[in-house]
């Protein structure tokens, strides 16, 4: 059995049975805090032999993506092109990854410096709602 209590503007849940206290994990905000500068789970990014797997994907400002080569044998290398260009990877083993972060909103293309027609898009939005 759980009971739930709201002590001064907190809450917390106690285990009637064992008397254990369980605090919920923060809901607050810092209302001062931009949605740029949140903390979001990275997007991973599978490289198959197949191709990129999601192809295409949405990110905030700032949210990280990771490239991970799934392949059994092949390396493979992940490129940025036009306003990303300077975005390499490196080569890629089995198993390897990369990360890379986008700092500004606009839509980026990525390819496969290996093998030839493998691309995928980012999509980097900013966060526009409004706090009360």
């Amino acid at each position: 059995m759980m009971v739930s209590e709201i002590i001064g503007g907190g809450s917390f849940q106690l285990r009637v049975e064992t008397g254990e206290t369980i605090n919920p994990p923060s809901q607050k905000k810092d209302l001062f805090q931009s949605e740029e500068e949140e903390e979001r789970p990275p997007v991973e990014i599978l490289i198959t032999k197949k191709g990129f797997v999601p192809k295409n994907v949405t990110v905030m400002v700032n949210q990280t993506v990771i490239w991970k080569n799934t392949q059994e044998k092949l390396d493979t290398l992940v490129l940025g092109t036009r306003e990303i260009y300077d975005m390499k990877s490196g080569y890629l083993k089995p198993g390897d990854t990369f990360s890379w972060s986008f700092p500004q909103a606009g839509k980026f293309f990525y390819v496969d410096g290996v093998v030839i027609g493998r691309a995928g898009t980012i999509e980097v939005k900013k966060d526009y709602k409004r706090r009360s």
